[in-house]
């Protein structure tokens, strides 16, 4: 679903296209040089990982960022820690392996709740809010925006192959389109890594050795963040196999040059 305040939520649709994509590039006809389908391959596996990420919007194990602080107060049992799973649009945080004191949480950085949640033993989180309020829209939104335009591509390459004859035009379009995808992504995961990564580490620095915890366990990029680095250098991938198709000249594996070469020889004979 799509909402004013996120772009998207677990994305079964595109997860679920991407996989027939998958298969479907399998079955290009044979007259066509392997590239190509390698390249529709390359592409829907992009879109897979970008799709995945997504499903990181809220606080779980899809989540951007996650921390974890020791407790070690004389109340809890000495495995009790407090985790943070941070999505784009929402975060997660409980107290774990704390006997009846285990509590979860959930909020989203836009609500009013999301600094009361947060702020504790004298921390603010305001900044931490705001900012990842922000950094995930965008990286929301340029994630989001990244699969439609690889959809986009995926669908020129299939068209390429059931091409009868070579069409230079889509060559480039499928190109330019990969190229705006790849730098949709870097902005993605880089907005998020210059915008809000930093603000949950100098907050979990600073909670760290607060009253009741002791000392930082964790506070890193977690599997959301891994998930569109793979897209990016999928999509990456993809963009060289279709710069080598340009630079050969046709789809069909063979050198441009080379077969007018070829008619013009057998002319002459």
């Amino acid at each position: 679903r799509f909402a004013c305040h996120g772009v998207s939520q677990p994305p079964t649709l595109w997860v679920s296209v991407a996989v027939f994509a998958v298969g479907f590039a399998s079955a290009a006809p044979a007259r066509k040089d392997s590239s190509i389908a390698s390249s529709a391959a390359t592409i829907a596996t992009a879109i897979i990982f970008a799709a995945l990420s997504l499903g990181g919007s809220e606080g779980n194990a899809l989540a951007w960022s996650y921390a974890k602080l020791k407790v070690t107060d004389n109340g809890f049992p000495s495995d009790c820690v407090r985790d943070f799973s941070f999505g784009l649009i929402s975060f997660t945080t409980k107290l774990l392996g704390c006997g009846s004191a285990d509590t979860e949480s959930s909020k989203r950085y836009d609500s009013d709740s999301c600094s009361a949640t947060l702020s504790m033993f004298g921390v603010s989180a305001n900044s931490l809010c705001d900012q990842c309020r922000d950094a995930g829209l965008v990286t929301d939104f340029f994630t989001a925006l990244a699969c439609l335009v690889g959809s986009l591509a995926f669908g020129m390459v299939v068209c390429r192959m059931f091409d009868k004859g070579d069409d230079p035009c889509k060559r480039w379009t499928t190109g330019m389109l990969l190229f705006s995808m790849f730098i949709m992504l870097v902005v993605a995961w880089a907005t998020w890594m210059a915008e809000c990564q930093p603000e949950i580490d100098n907050y979990i620095d600073n909670l760290a050795n607060k009253d009741m915890h002791d000392g930082k366990d964790v506070s890193q990029i977690s599997t959301g963040t891994y998930l569109v680095f793979f897209a990016t250098l999928f999509t990456l991938g993809a963009l060289i196999i279709e710069c080598a198709i340009q630079c050969r000249g046709d789809d069909d594996g063979k050198a441009t040059g080379a077969v007018e070469m070829k008619e013009e020889t057998k002319e002459v004979a």
